[in-house]
């Protein structure tokens, strides 16, 4: 199996990343526009409603046929709660975006038989600087050991980078 160029491994995780980041940003959109709705919009109880409303009621009738006391409880709490919950949503999805796509452009590179770079040393660079800003955000452990991982094989990708120049400029 082929780790590097076209019809490879890096090929298939580049496409499978695109298809990932576009995914993302769908869902957060439609998650974003049912949480809106939720948390910010009264609720609507007359049954007979048309247009807007009926949808309005549809969607509060499943959310409390759920049964679920605690999405129901944070309907209740204040508005800048709310606002702020939903902010912090907004900025971890930013994070998640920026996270795949800099993990989409090392392997667009590494698709292309690019990998000890400079330019590959700078995304691995800023791709454990995101990392760690979302594992503070989200409490994961995880995610910070794997942090620690990608910086150490950020140094590795600058000495395998200072080594490639050498050769290139070697006759």
């Amino acid at each position: 199996m082929k780790y590097l160029g076209k019809k490879s491994l890096s090929c298939f995780l580049s496409w499978f990343l695109h298809v990932v980041w576009f995914s993302v940003l769908a869902g957060f959109l439609f998650m974003m526009f049912f949480l809106c709705i939720v948390l910010f919009v009264e609720p609507v109880t007359d049954p007979s409603a048309t247009g807007f409303n009926k949808v309005l009621y549809m969607v509060f009738q499943e959310v409390g046929s759920s049964n679920d006391q605690e999405l129901y409880d944070f309907m209740k709490t204040h508005v800048a709660l709310r606002l702020l919950a939903v902010s912090y949503l907004f900025v971890v999805l930013g994070l998640t975006l920026r996270i795949i796509t800099k993990a989409r452009l090392l392997f667009t590179n590494f698709k292309n038989n690019i990998v000890f770079s400079e330019d590959n040393v700078k995304i691995l660079s800023k791709l454990s600087k995101l990392l760690i800003i979302f594992s503070i955000m989200t409490f994961s452990l995880t995610t910070f050991l794997l942090c620690v991982i990608i910086l150490i094989m950020t140094g590795i990708f600058k000495s395998g980078a200072s080594l490639q120049q050498e050769n290139d400029l070697t006759i």
